[in-house]
């Protein structure tokens, strides 16, 4: 969850899909590491990046916090958790780490849909979980403004390459 229009329609469509199957929900909010290795020690920065994560994880929690109401609303279990990302690893190796502590069976993700120079500078994390998640991953896009969950599924679309 990143709380930006497409997660948002992932997680209701999360939702939805864990009410259908009795299934539960793990809502997982991984805080991008603050990079603060270009300041040598005589640098005076604007903030602490200490005190910055930590008001980032206590922000998410509370994200984190209305979300798990919808889902007790739905009456859908749901457990919620939000790591904090290492400058080693990016958000999607913590997300991997998650799917495979809590032996999940499907990576329901929402992606911006960004394109060219955009994708380009500012990456992919579902690029990334697309190539190594070892679950099955839905991609939610948010195109479409409408945040609720999708209609029932009538008809699916696949591609193959043979």
């Amino acid at each position: 969850m990143d709380f930006f229009p497409a997660s948002l329609k992932a997680f209701a469509c999360a939702l939805a899909l864990a009410a259908e199957y009795g299934a539960r929900v793990q809502a997982l909010h991984v805080v991008a590491p603050i990079i603060t290795a270009a300041y040598t020690a005589t640098d005076e920065l604007p903030f602490g990046a200490t005190d910055l994560t930590a008001e980032l994880e206590m922000e998410s929690r509370r994200l984190l916090q209305r979300l798990k109401e919808k889902a007790v609303n739905a009456r859908v279990p749901i457990e919620t958790e939000v790591r904090v990302g290492g400058i080693d690893g990016g958000i999607d190796d913590e997300i991997l780490r998650a799917v495979e502590t809590n032996v999940g069976n499907l990576v329901i993700m929402g992606t911006h849909g960004r394109r060219g120079f955009k994708r380009w500078i500012l990456g992919s994390v579902i690029d990334q979980m697309m190539r190594r998640c070892p679950v099955p991953l839905l991609a939610i896009c948010s195109i479409i403004n409408d945040l609720s969950a999708p209609p029932e599924i009538s008809r699916i679309f696949a591609t193959t390459d043979f």
